[in-house]
């Protein structure tokens, strides 16, 4: 396989034998897939919640945990609920192939196995899986539009209707200075619209794009943010003060998305801080974590929204909040990082006096990732 190409699908092969594992694992990787074994069904189920697989071949005779039960966590867990199973046993009675569709197996095939027969089957229901996430995801799309258009869109669509109309009809009659004015507010609209589609395209994107992990320095994931919004903080007179502790700390992140969850919290920070304010920048870790602590002194969140924050196009209803622009996706868009990173993200806060973000995420241990090779 030609390095530089992208994967086909990522496989998970769970099988006691050695042998068997070999194998698979060869003919899987010389038709172009990422392979991972694991050889009992408890380090499957790692394996399998720690990077979701596209598809799982697994083994129903192993010792300890045999191949039905590790089928049926698998379907238990929300995580790992869709992952199609394809049972590889030599076990050939009617009665284990149901009990494995019973168990929720999408295919079965009989050792010994046929390599040719093992590709075919693997290709046809990766195929159907992906389409079905395809369908999934513009289903999802077509509720986030509609909802969007009738939500958020309609008001900035009527401010740039109405705004143009009287520009065409009385533009050679009004004042010049009214008249930019309303080019302005043309100009606003347009970039709140923009700033929604925006949005709603990057949720769509993460709610169905395969997370490709790589162990990052955490440390270098802040610095790069940080950076970004020194500008735009010193532009409203707000201090933001980077970690003072030595971040050694790694994790095992997407790198094209771990970012976006520290991007939004920081703009959030800087948006809802009023001048002269400050956002400070804390890290801690404890034996199995890392904490990120982003505090402002902005104008804070009643306890009666907390709930609610990370809601699709919740927005805080008072007056300060309501006069800065935003899609009310930003927060969602960064839980749904998180959660599809097993971390996880809380919120302290006060009226008037600001609010603290917390960040949780796994630290990265090369031994547990282990498993995953």
């Amino acid at each position: 396989m030609n390095e530089q190409a992208k994967p086909r699908g990522d496989i998970l092969i769970v099988d006691d034998m050695a042998a068997n594992l070999k194998v698979l694992s060869t003919m899987l990787t010389d038709n172009g897939y990422n392979v991972r074994p694991a050889i009992n069904g408890s380090l499957a189920l790692k394996a399998a919640s720690s990077i979701t697989p596209d598809l799982i071949l697994l083994d129903i005779m192993m010792p300890g945990m045999d191949g039905y039960e590790v089928c049926q966590k698998l379907k238990e867990n929300e995580t790992t609920h869709d992952i199609p199973v394809i049972f590889i046993s030599a076990l050939d009675e009617v009665v284990n192939k149901v009990r494995g569709f019973e168990m929720g197996a999408v295919d079965y095939i009989t050792k010994p196995f046929q390599m040719a027969e093992v590709v075919a089957r693997v290709n046809t229901h990766l195929t159907i899986y992906k389409q079905r996430k395809e369908i999934e995801g513009l289903n999802a799309f077509k509720d986030l539009f509609i909802r969007t258009v009738s939500h958020d869109l309609g008001s900035p669509i009527s401010n740039i209707l109405g705004y143009t109309e009287m520009l065409i009809q009385d533009g050679d009659r009004l004042d010049p200075d009214y008249a930019k004015q309303m080019l302005s507010r043309i100009s606003t609209s347009a970039e709140r619209m923009q700033r929604l589609v925006n949005s709603m395209l990057d949720l769509t994107r993460i709610e169905g794009v395969t997370l490709r992990p790589s162990p990052l320095l955490l440390r270098d994931v802040l610095d790069g943010v940080f950076m970004e919004f020194q500008f735009p903080a010193q532009e409203k007179g707000i201090t933001v003060r980077p970690p003072q502790n030595p971040i050694q700390a790694q994790i095992n992140a997407d790198p094209d998305l771990i970012g976006e969850v520290f991007q939004n919290l920081l703009s959030n920070a800087v948006k809802y801080t009023p001048a002269n304010g400050e956002i400070t920048i804390n890290v801690e870790t404890d034996s199995s974590h890392v904490f990120v602590h982003i505090d402002d002194t902005g104008y804070g969140i009643p306890e009666e929204d907390i709930p609610h924050l990370f809601e699709r196009f919740y927005r805080v209803g008072r007056t300060e909040h309501i006069a800065q622009q935003g899609s009310g996706l930003g927060l969602s868009i960064a839980k749904l990082i998180l959660d599809r990173h097993e971390g996880e993200i809380r919120v302290k806060s006060q009226i008037g006096q600001g609010s603290r973000f917390t960040v949780s995420l796994p630290i990265y241990d090369p031994q547990t990732a282990a498993v995953n090779l």
